[in-house]
């Protein structure tokens, strides 16, 4: 039997234990919420340090955008093409990928290692190909907007949205056939100052050239359009300040200082800055029509048949590269290069 001496004493020991228990738990949960306040801080200092990297990177990025599309609103490839071998598409991709890879991909390297930010939409360059098939050259010319459309004969544009059958024709009056293809489509078509649109008509010169319709976009009044009516078209317009490349066969009745010329009124019809383009040619190498267009455009012409033995992808890989070689020959990279080594050393 313990005395009641010993009992005080047992008790005092128990609630002594049980402060000094609840002073440790305090303790204990007062260094934690110690060490979690400071790691939010931490936290929130380290989000903020990355925060204003990532946006300081964002700056940089849109503002180099902005200073490149300036002085580089593209480049655009037209020609004439064919579905086996697709070449304008083929030959687009892989010049984006060299673009991409030459011009751009140090940029991103760094902008990715200094600010964990990363996208391409706003620097990558557009590469457009507007590759047609089974269209000739003067479709192609009054297509880019190089030649003016016509209306050929007289026709009403109706009052309401219904599509109305309409023939083109050159500035000479000679009838045009173009195929209608979607990734080459006209745009917006103005004629007599109604905007509106072409469509597939209901008939077909053969199976690769359908008649064409004129529709308005909003209804309004009757509109009589007499034949050689000027047609303004979208299209003619979209890629002109693009640096132009030039893929277009000669056709075997077309003579050759015909087939110069047109490529010169082409040239003509861009924005670009002058003496910066790229001519390309499927011909003999040593052939007339060879010495002639390397005498036309020294400098700027590739002979194509001897890069592209089967037309093979890696055949258009090296093709892509002899293009960006040659633009860059001209001078055509330079400000660009200047533009990303000046934000490069913004990091």
């Amino acid at each position: 039997m313990r005395t009641r001496k010993e009992e005080h004493l047992l008790t005092a020991a128990i609630i002594l234990f049980a402060g000094l228990l609840t002073g440790i738990i305090f303790l204990g949960l007062r260094q934690a919420r110690s060490r979690q306040e400071a790691i939010a801080r931490l936290s929130l200092a380290v989000d903020a340090r990355t925060r204003a990297r990532y946006d300081h990177g964002d700056q940089i990025y849109r503002q180099t955008g902005e200073q490149i599309r300036a002085v580089l609103p593209g480049i655009v490839c037209w020609g004439n093409t064919s579905p086996d071998t697709n070449r304008i598409a083929r030959l687009t991709k892989a010049l984006r990928s060299v673009v991409d890879e030459t011009l751009y991909s140090g940029f991103f390297a760094d902008l990715r290692h200094e600010t964990q930010f990363f996208s391409r939409a706003s620097v990558k360059t557009r590469i457009a190909g507007l590759g047609i098939f089974q269209e000739g050259i003067p479709e192609i010319l009054s297509r880019s907007g190089a030649r003016p459309i016509h209306v050929l004969a007289d026709f009403t544009i109706p009052s309401d949205i219904a599509q109305a059958p309409i023939r083109l024709s050159d500035e000479e009056g000679k009838e045009l056939i173009f195929a209608l293809q979607s990734n080459v489509r006209f745009g917006v078509v103005t004629i007599s100052g109604i905007e509106g649109y072409f469509y597939l008509g209901d008939g077909y010169y053969d199976a690769s050239h359908p008649t064409l319709s004129f529709a308005r976009k909003e209804p309004g009044e009757e509109v009589p359009v007499p034949s050689r009516t000027p047609v303004d078209t979208e299209l003619s317009q979209l890629y002109r300040a693009c640096l132009p490349i030039l893929w277009l066969d000669k056709p075997e009745e077309m003579e050759e200082t015909a087939y110069i010329t047109a490529l010169r009124e082409m040239l003509a019809h861009q924005l670009s800055p002058a003496g910066q383009y790229v001519i390309l040619a499927c011909t003999e190498p040593d052939s007339d029509l060879d010495q002639a267009l390397e005498l036309a455009f020294q400098g700027h012409y590739l002979n194509v048949t001897p890069k592209m033995k089967g037309w093979k992808p890696s055949a258009y890989n090296t093709l892509a590269r002899q293009v960006f070689d040659c633009f860059s020959d001209q001078g055509a990279f330079d400000q660009v290069k200047e533009i990303v080594t000046q934000a490069r050393q913004l990091f």
